[in-house]
C-alpha cells in the first residue's frame, strides 16, 4: 500500500483493502505476535478460530452482511462482462480508425488549446486500439490509459481517460484516410478545442517483439 501510495500506482484502494483484510486475518494472533516480536516474551499460539455467541444481532448482521456483498459482487460482474463483450466485438471487428494519430493542431476559436494529460501536459499523440481502447502520449513521452468509443451512425467519437474528470465528445470528419478533424460538441463545443490529426503509418517491424522477456515498457504506471 505505501508503494502504491508513494508512487502513485493506481490501485490505491484495492492495496488498502487487501490491508485492511490482511490486519483481519491475523487479528487473533495479535496478542502473540506483539509479545514476541515487540516484548521479546515466549508465547502461546492460537489454535483455531472459536465461534461468538450465537445471539439474533449476529444473525441479522451476518446475512446484511452477506446481502450487501452479493449485490456488489454482481453490480461489478455485470460491469465487466459488458466490458469485455464490447472488446470482443471490436476485436472481431477493429475500427478503420485503429492506429496511431498524432495531433497537428488544437485550437478554440483560433487560439491554442490543447488537451491536457493528468501532468498538465498537453496530448501529442491518439493510439486507438483494436480492443477499443486508448493510449494518449503527451509532450513529455507518457502515456496515459483511456477508452475510445466511435458511433459509426452518427459519426462521432468518445474519448476518455484516467487523466479527464470527464470523456470528451467529438464529431468525426476524415478529408481523406490519413487526416482526421475532431470537433467538440455538445457542452464540449465551449471549452474544448478543435483536434486536426495525422495517421502516423505502421512500423514495419517490432523489435521489442522479436526478441525474448525484456524489463522495458513504454507506459511509466507499469514500469
Amino acid at each position: 500500500m505505501l508503494y502504491n501510495f508513494c508512487f502513485d500506482v493506481p490501485v490505491k484502494i484495492y492495496a488498502a483493502h487487501l490491508l485492511l483484510l490482511s490486519l483481519a486475518v491475523i487479528a487473533p494472533d495479535m496478542r502473540g505476535l506483539w509479545n514476541f516480536f515487540i516484548l521479546h516474551k515466549p508465547c502461546t499460539p492460537v489454535y483455531g478460530w472459536k465461534k461468538p455467541a450465537c445471539r439474533w444481532g449476529l444473525r441479522v448482521e451476518t446475512v446484511a452482511t452477506t446481502v450487501v456483498l452479493l449485490l456488489v459482487a454482481a453490480q461489478a460482474a455485470v460491469e465487466l462482462y459488458g466490458g469485455y463483450s464490447h472488446q470482443l466485438a471490436n476485436e472481431r471487428h477493429p475500427s478503420p480508425y485503429t492506429g496511431q494519430w498524432h495531433v497537428d493542431s488544437a485550437t478554440l476559436n483560433g487560439q491554442p488549446k490543447p488537451v491536457l494529460t493528468g501532468d498538465g501536459l498537453p496530448m501529442t499523440d491518439i493510439f486507438l486500439e483494436p480492443s477499443g481502447r486508448a493510449m494518449l502520449r503527451d509532450s513529455a513521452t507518457v502515456l496515459w490509459r483511456g477508452g475510445v468509443h466511435i458511433g459509426d451512425k452518427k459519426h462521432t467519437l468518445r474519448l476518455g481517460s484516467e487523466s479527464f474528470d470527464q470523456p470528451l465528445v467529438y464529431a468525426m470528419a476524415q478529408p481523406d484516410p490519413a487526416h482526421l478533424v475532431l470537433t467538440p460538441t455538445g457542452k464540449d463545443a465551449k471549452t474544448a478545442g478543435v483536434l486536426t490529426l495525422t495517421r502516423v503509418p505502421l512500423p514495419t517491424r517490432y523489435p521489442l517483439l522479436e526478441r525474448g522477456f525484456h524489463w522495458v515498457n513504454e507506459w511509466g504506471l507499469e514500469r
